[in-house]
């Protein structure tokens, strides 16, 4: 439902109806990473990947923003994490990596250089060579998980290409929200959020 018909459902003004779903996107950002996360560990196993967003002015074609995601997703789970940058080089590979992904955990990532350093970390670092196979024929290892991660996320923010800075940020953790609470009551989750952001007194 578009904000104009909500906000004639709802009986209010547009300007406010998007003052509050800008709120309750505020609050699905914020929960992804407050207290802040980390995934893995010894014995599991944590997807890594890094995909190009671009955004384009669809009046004259003029890109507008250009960056990476970076992130990854434990296998057999929805824990996630994404982190919106400017570059992928292995500084900033490294840095993000350390911060969401515990020491000891078995990371698959591809054959980027921005990951070479990973093993002297303290991963077991894993690669599959994409310019030959998307599995590797030999061990089985893929990056599919958070591959389709990036499909996901994209497909949400695709009708949100209008956005601007920080606004079109928000909207890829709202995404990312979307997809963590999945197979949950997310209303349910939503209100819950909230409420452990504003007890009751």
């Amino acid at each position: 439902m578009v904000m104009k018909e909500l906000a004639e459902t709802l009986e209010t003004e547009e300007k406010t109806v998007i003052q509050w779903c800008q709120w309750f996107r505020d609050i699905m950002a914020e929960s992804l990473y407050q207290p802040a996360i980390m995934i893995g560990g010894v014995g599991e196993t944590v997807q890594i990947d890094e995909t190009n967003i671009v955004k384009r002015k669809y009046n004259v074609g003029r890109i507008v923003r250009n960056g990476w995601l970076i992130g990854g997703i434990q296998n057999n789970t929805r824990a996630v994490f994404i982190e919106i940058v400017d570059k992928r080089d292995q500084a900033t590979c490294e840095r993000i990596i350390q911060q969401y992904v515990a020491p000891g955990t078995t990371v698959i990532t591809d054959c980027w250089r921005g990951y070479n350093g990973l093993a002297a970390l303290g991963y077991d670092h894993k690669t599959v060579n994409h310019s030959q196979n998307f599995v590797d024929p030999a061990t089985g290892l893929h990056t599919q998980r958070v591959e389709s991660l990036w499909s996901h996320l994209k497909r949400r923010i695709k009708p949100k290409c209008g956005l601007k800075g920080d606004l079109w940020d928000d909207h890829w953790f709202e995404a990312l929200w979307h997809f963590k609470h999945h197979e949950e009551a997310k209303l349910y989750e939503l209100w819950a959020e909230i409420a452990r952001r504003y007890p009751l007194t």
